[in-house]
């Protein structure tokens, strides 16, 4: 077989006296390089005899024959690569699963449920960010996505389930985003008693945004603040309380009085020491 690269060797080797052979031997290992650990990788270095045949390879000019390849027999309705254990058995024979194969497949399954709830977790992690970026219908997809991943994992996750599951994907986004705007609002105010009114007024349009995509989903948020105990006692708690969008218009005017009223303030300041 031409196709061995020792074929020639051993060919050339057992036509020879035995001294012969290993003088032959021995030429042989000299035209040859071996480089040093770890590769120990070998390489001619006798490329001056190119001329010569070099033992333990066929003759390059010669064209080795080989068979024409046959194609195989397609197999029709092969939903399973051949030799699958899922795969209808081509002789009739009925394969009985092991131990070691049932062993195999409910791994497999706890492998594939421990993905799906770790897929889920991501999809949780999206939902907080959509939500502080202001993508609200994003959050709600990452919602259904997430939901339909621990469903689909079982009992691995079924404590993270009944959060999501309590209210539907639309109801945990709509508490989610009632949270969001209560958090802004919070720092709104805050800001408007502290005098930092740009800093309250860059939340004005997050809360704007909020607060109408909740309305399109028929809630009102943020709800009407309650009459305070002044107010009760003086009968003052039947007056019109803003809520929704107009609860977060009501704040934007009075960050713009107060702002209006502190460059009033500092204008007059100014002033008086001309006069």
């Amino acid at each position: 077989d031409t196709r061995n690269p020792n074929s020639r060797l051993v060919q050339m080797l057992t036509s020879k006296s035995a001294k012969a052979r290993t003088s032959m031997v021995e030429e042989h290992a000299g035209c040859w390089a071996v480089h040093t650990a770890p590769s120990r990788s070998i390489r001619y270095t006798r490329w001056d005899r190119l001329d010569q045949p070099i033992p333990g390879f066929s003759d390059p000019s010669k064209i080795v024959p080989r068979k024409k390849a046959v194609p195989w027999e397609k197999i029709p309705n092969a939903r399973f690569k051949l030799g699958s254990r899922f795969a209808e058995p081509v002789g009739g024979a009925v394969e009985k699963l092991t131990s070691n194969a049932m062993l195999n497949d409910n791994l497999r399954e706890e492998r594939d449920k421990n993905r799906m709830v770790i897929a889920g977790q991501q999809h949780v992690k999206q939902i907080r960010k959509s939500i502080v970026f202001g993508e609200y219908d994003s959050a709600l997809s990452h919602a259904e996505q997430a939901l339909a991943m621990f469903s689909g994992a079982g009992k691995h996750g079924a404590d993270l389930l009944t959060e999501l599951s309590r209210g539907g994907p639309l109801g945990y986004i709509m508490g989610a985003v009632r949270l969001h705007v209560d958090k802004m609002l919070a720092q709104a105010k805050d800001n408007l008693q502290r005098s930092n009114y740009d800093k309250a007024m860059s939340l004005i349009p997050v809360l704007m945004e909020a607060s109408a995509w909740l309305g399109g989903k028929g809630v009102i948020y943020p709800l009407a603040s309650e009459p305070t105990f002044y107010e009760i006692r003086r009968g003052l708690a039947a007056i019109e309380r803003p809520e929704g969008v107009k609860l977060v218009h009501k704040l934007k005017s009075d960050i713009e009085t107060e702002e209006r009223n502190l460059a009033t303030g500092l204008e007059g300041q100014a002033l008086a020491s001309f006069f």
